[in-house]
């Protein structure tokens, strides 16, 4: 997944003529590198946060990106739990999983795990990198604590 911050800004900054557009391209690149995806695998359990300071999408949310490097036919269960939702006591996050390869959505998921938790069932068709947006459901901020969990094989009444 290409970093958005630099893509949207990047028509202003290229736009600027001479020097001073050239820097302010470099410190876009170089402050979207905290949105680069940290890798994960099967097993890997994950307790994330979702945060002001995370990559921030077209709607105003807010997401965290991971890496999981899959072989054709290979089968997973990805598992997002949400947590308090920081500012509303006794709220939890509606969380919302979505599953990339190469830039293209190829699974997503809302409530499938019970209690506002997604749940993508998957096997990959083609080997190579894919990528899990752990997001919520619907437009605006909401920050808070998560667990992402993956699961070697497709786990049928879920975990």
């Amino acid at each position: 997944m290409y970093c958005s911050c630099v893509a949207n800004a990047s028509r202003g900054a290229l736009s600027s003529r001479g020097i001073l557009g050239i820097v302010a391209l470099a410190a876009l690149v170089t402050a979207c590198t905290r949105h680069a995806p940290t890798g994960i695998r099967a097993g890997s359990v994950i307790h994330g946060r979702l945060a002001a300071s995370d990559l921030r999408l077209a709607d105003d949310s807010v997401a965290d990106d991971y890496n999981l490097e899959l072989q054709s036919g290979q089968s997973v269960t990805i598992v997002l739990r949400g947590g308090a939702m920081q500012g509303r006591p006794g709220s939890r996050l509606d969380m919302y999983a979505i599953l990339y390869f190469q830039n293209a959505e190829v699974a997503h998921d809302d409530d499938s795990a019970g209690n506002l938790n997604s749940r993508i069932l998957f096997v990959a068709p083609r080997a190579g990198v894919y990528t899990v947006r752990a997001t919520t459901y619907g437009a605006g901020f909401r920050a808070g604590d998560y667990i992402l969990q993956v699961y070697a094989g497709l786990a049928p009444s879920g975990p």
